[in-house]
């Protein structure tokens, strides 16, 4: 299939079973908001992102190395059941430090067991996805994402109405049943699409041990990537609890999710997209081609985000904090900037960096988070005696900027030879 039309197609279903859930989260912001309080909201949001933290890193090197990998696997049900099966040995040696851990943290252990038990549903669906979107189920996606959404939002309501004494049980407890379901169905897709396609004749399955080296010798950087990336986009969080207090960050997080989550319904499925057409591209000597296509999709991103800066400042911004109940300050104004911002650069960032995940160059992108997120915390311990809550915002988006320009310099380069070459030579003509 030509690669823009098959880039078209699963950008549209990947963009559907995005934009539909989250859809549903943003409307649930304000009542999940208005019924914990800002304090409460801020506290559950940063231990939800521990755990999206935790099962990036304990999977990170599994995902990436699926949707690489997945493309040149000649045996794709054993390639599938191997890969479950390192997901769950790799939660269960995991557990144990997982939980005590958090006990440590939190000094509940009701709610570290809960943690544990919701970072395996976690796990296991973000095995499922990778399967998923390599083996070309764009639209399955779709219908997983809303089975999460919904059943998340009203096994929530529904404890929380019951169980008013532990919010935090009733969040974790709708955590893990939503994911489990979302993990369950789309486990049953991929299935009955390898069962219909059969394997290679003659070829040996790989053994589980076999698997996993691979695994460990495409993903294990990236796995430290995902560290990293998810400390870049959660330490503008921890640093103005710390230094502002739990109201501002509280609010600031309502407005993080709101225009994080819509940003990203329009270019995460890009990346998702990407991914797999890539790998399968790499071996039809259709690269360059893909070359050309990233550059078109990184400028038409670019062109968005200011459309969109210009609006929100114009009248968005006004709708926004009144729709999720923070103060219309010129301060929470030019936050909001900022995170529309560094939330455009992040995600096209992403895109840009797909030339080095199928080029091999894992530890090139390693180095680049850590030197982003390093600055990111240089510029807070700089400038955090201010008291200022709009430096947290400004170095989320300026750490962002930083990793985009850091991981396209090398996807410009024929593009900055050429220009140099067309100038060296209309030069010599004039002499």
């Amino acid at each position: 299939m030509e690669l823009k039309i098959r880039l078209k197609k699963d950008y549209t279903n990947y963009l559907l079973s995005i934009i539909i859930p989250i859809t549903i989260t943003a409307i649930s912001i304000p009542l999940f908001k208005n019924i914990l309080g800002a304090e409460k909201y801020g506290f559950f949001s940063i231990t939800f992102n521990i755990l999206m933290l935790v099962a990036a890193t304990l999977t990170g090197w599994i995902s990436q190395s699926v949707i690489r990998l997945y493309p040149i696997s000649n045996d794709k049900y054993s390639f599938t059941k191997k890969t479950f099966i390192i997901g769950a040995i790799t939660i269960a040696v995991f557990s144990i430090p997982v939980i005590f851990s958090f006990w440590l943290y939190k000094n509940d252990w009701i709610l570290s067991i809960l943690f544990c038990i919701a970072l395996f549903s976690v796990v296991f669906q973000f095995v499922a996805l990778p399967l998923s979107q390599a083996a070309f189920l764009s639209k399955k996606n779709i219908y997983s994402e809303l089975l999460r959404t919904i059943s998340y939002i009203t096994v929530a309501c529904l404890l929380l109405y019951w169980l008013p004494f532990n919010y935090m049980y009733s969040l974790f407890t709708a955590i893990i049943i939503s994911y489990l379901l979302s993990a369950i169905y789309l486990s049953k897709q991929i299935r009955d699409s390898i069962l219909n396609t059969p394997a290679v004749i003659g070829v040996k399955p790989e053994k589980e041990n076999s698997l996993a080296s691979r695994f460990l010798k495409y993903g294990a950087p990236l796995s430290l990537w995902f560290i990293f990336a998810y400390l870049l986009t959660i330490s503008d969080k921890l640093f103005i609890m710390k230094n502002s207090g739990a109201e501002i960050q509280g609010n600031y997080q309502a407005m993080f999710d709101f225009l994080n989550k819509g940003i990203t319904i329009f270019i995460s499925p890009v990346a998702i997209s990407l991914m797999p057409l890539l790998s399968a591209s790499a071996r039809q000597a259709e690269y360059s081609k893909f070359k050309k296509l990233l550059f078109l999709i990184l400028s038409i991103e670019v062109a968005v985000m200011f459309l969109v800066c210009i609006l929100y400042w114009c009248f968005g911004a006004a709708i926004l904090f009144k729709l999720i109940h923070i103060p219309n300050t010129r301060e929470y104004k030019l936050m909001g900037l900022f995170v529309i911002a560094g939330s455009f650069l992040w995600q096209m960032a992403i895109v840009a960096h797909k030339t080095y995940e199928i080029g091999f160059k894992s530890l090139r992108m390693l180095a680049m988070i850590i030197v982003a997120f390093l600055f990111q915390l240089c510029f807070y311990f700089l400038y955090q005696k201010n008291h200022l809550p709009l430096i947290y915002p400004l170095g989320y988006a300026l750490s962002a900027l930083l990793y985009f320009i850091l991981v396209s310099v090398e996807n410009f380069k024929p593009v900055a030879g050429y220009i140099y070459n067309k100038f060296r030579n209309k030069n010599k003509l004039l002499q």
